[in-house]
């Protein structure tokens, strides 16, 4: 590979507008960046201010995913180019749908993790793949202040059957303590607690 040159404060301006999936509202305080799709590491970043505006400026051109997320929200991303214009986007973001898993029995004593694999139902959002197949698939680690191991996943709505596994840091990913496939409905913008037996 040849060198790549860069020169900072070259480019376009960028503005990306984040509002609320349902209200149309803006959405301040949501991470926004613009990685390029070349695989090459340079990837800029910034931050929605009160009007739901995140703003770039000098963005050199080319092919960029542009991606919006935060803690409490469903990420939103898509493919755009920059050329010989400013770029501007407006990206929906979605309130996120939780499901608490909550493990009951005794304790092991180890730090715990859990894999969950979406076995039928619509695509969750996760940004994994299951080892046996192309399932989508996320892993948690406990919170480490409850009693029981208690894990949170964040999830779009919908009707899922998804396998929870619950491993220890030094097994493999097709390992396992207990694993337990389960039907769980997810509704908008709301938690749902599902608790396993050890």
């Amino acid at each position: 590979m040849g060198d790549v040159r860069v020169t900072v404060g070259s480019g376009y301006p960028a503005r990306i507008a984040v509002v609320d999936d349902r209200t149309g509202s803006p959405v301040e305080s949501i991470s926004v960046s613009l990685g390029l799709e070349s695989g090459l590491p340079l990837r800029l970043r910034s931050q929605t201010d009160a009007a739901g505006w995140a703003r770039f400026a000098g963005v050199p051109p080319g092919a960029y995913a542009l991606r919006a997320e935060s803690p409490a929200r469903l990420p939103s991303s898509e493919s755009v180019r920059v050329e010989n214009d400013a770029l501007e986007r407006t990206l929906r973001l979605e309130t996120a749908s939780w499901i608490v898993v909550s493990v009951a029995g005794p304790g092991t004593g180890e730090t715990l993790g859990l894999f969950a694999t979406v076995l039928s139902g619509p695509d969750p959002g996760w940004r994994l793949s299951s080892v046996e197949g192309d399932h989508p698939a996320e892993t948690a680690g406990a919170d480490l202040e409850s009693v029981e191991p208690v894990f949170r996943l964040k999830t779009r709505p919908g009707r899922y059957r998804i396998r929870f596994a619950i491993r220890t840091e030094e097994m493999t990913l097709k390992e396992s303590l207990f694993a337990e496939e389960r039907e769980v409905e997810v509704p908008p913008a709301a938690e749902v607690s599902v608790r396993l037996d050890r």
